[in-house]
């Protein structure tokens, strides 16, 4: 049997390129790029995603717009300082001393307490499960990353194989192709059988190049997944025993028989659903709406206070009107100086669109809760789907072992 054997470092150095159809046979030595590639265990891969993958950090900022929006949300609790200043030049006709001088400059400060909203109130407490939310999508997009960093990992140790095992395929239906020739020519068989071996070596080659096509694509993807060059090589440390890349040593007990099986299955789905961000998610939003439709409720029949203080400083009068009244007329002479202190109730005394705002929060409520419900029993049906498929897969294992 002949083997083709390609120096890949010689043809790159003279500028020849065998084809995809002629490496599909070919023993190929000195592969530069496949020997100085980097090497990745399944836990570097993941460490990997989870410190450069885009999306991972993109959903990381989620956490810092719920932040900001509950600081927004605090600030109305938080005092309001307004400064304003005024310059005034009025008609001197008109100026006099009990009111507005012909010219007059001043300035004042203002003081604003919001002391207590239904709806504001409302807000803070909605934004801080909000927080709770967002702290639970980061959480999701930190296992999603972990999920599809892995699959890649798994992906391209499934393609690779599978690359070998139709290189080794090639082979041998190659070695039937020579055996046909053989019997032909001693006269044990006619032209037929070489012409289907034949169409077995093409299909085969044919088979070759489609697997290096799907080991390229899987690469393609785990280095976007550890946000690399998507065409940098790259070699995968692989266990000794394939099956510690999916199966811990501790939970391989309850794997093998029924029973345990189905203790474990129930002990998962809900631990499952405990832990579940996207529950976690929904929860938070219901807490969120609960919130403020009590808020709204609140507005019903409770005001809301603001305390305010002040002063105004008048700088300067001059002109017409300029001058303190006659003393002789028994009003005191104008202070430059004034300030003032108030607190005011605001009652909502009837709004339709408070009413209509209530029953449409209320019906969010509703639509959030089952909502919930729902992605709780997907939640449970995934896990326990995923686990059968474990124990199936772990079957298969053994026996192909055996």
């Amino acid at each position: 049997c002949v083997v083709l054997v390609i120096n890949m470092a010689t043809a790159e150095r003279v500028g020849v390129y065998p084809t995809f159809e002629l490496m599909t046979e070919a023993q190929l030595v000195r592969d530069a790029p496949r020997e100085a590639a980097d090497k990745f265990s399944l836990p570097q891969v993941v460490q990997a995603a989870l410190q450069k993958n885009f999306d991972y950090q993109a959903q990381q900022k989620e956490r810092d717009f719920a932040q900001a929006d509950l600081n927004v949300a605090r600030s109305a609790f938080l005092p309001k300082l307004d400064a304003n200043g005024a310059v005034s030049w009025i008609d001197p006709d008109v100026a006099n001393s009990f009111a507005n001088a012909e010219r007059t400059l001043s300035w004042g400060l203002q003081v604003e307490q919001l002391l207590f909203s239904p709806l504001a109130l409302g807000a803070l407490r909605a934004q801080r499960a909000i927080i709770d939310s967002a702290e639970a999508t980061v959480r999701q997009s930190e296992l999603d990353t972990i999920q599809s960093a892995a699959l890649a990992f798994l992906n391209v140790l499934r393609a690779q194989t599978s690359e070998q095992v139709n290189r080794q395929n090639l082979r041998s239906v190659r070695r039937n192709l020579e055996l046909a020739e053989l019997r032909v020519q001693v006269g044990s068989a006619g032209r037929q059988e070489v012409y289907r071996w034949t169409a077995e070596v093409a299909n085969n080659k044919a088979s070759v190049i489609q697997a290096n096509a799907t080991r390229n694509q899987a690469e393609l993807e785990l280095n976007r997944a550890m946000n690399r060059p998507l065409e940098a090589s790259f070699t995968l440390d692989v266990p000794e025993e394939a099956a510690n890349v999916v199966i811990d040593p501790r939970i391989r007990p309850y794997v093998d028989d029924p029973w345990s099986f189905r203790v474990f299955r129930n002990f998962l789905a809900a631990e499952a659903i405990e832990r579940s961000p996207e529950v976690a998610q929904l929860n938070a939003a219901i807490e969120a709406q609960e919130q403020v439709l009590t808020a709204r409720r609140m507005q019903l029949f409770l005001p809301s206070a603001v305390a305010t203080a002040g002063f105004t400083n008048t700088l300067n009068r001059s002109g017409a009107g300029s001058d303190d009244p006659d003393p002789m007329t028994g009003f005191p002479p104008r202070d430059n100086f004034t300030w003032q202190l108030g607190l005011g109730l605001a009652f909502n005394v009837f709004e339709w669109a408070n009413y209509a705002e209530i029953d449409r929060t209320d019906a969010t409520l509703m639509q959030l809760t089952n909502k919930r419900d729902s992605v709780a029993q997907r939640v449970e049906q995934n896990v326990r789907a995923a686990l059968h498929q474990l124990g199936a897969s772990r079957a298969a294992m053994k026996l192909r072992a055996d």
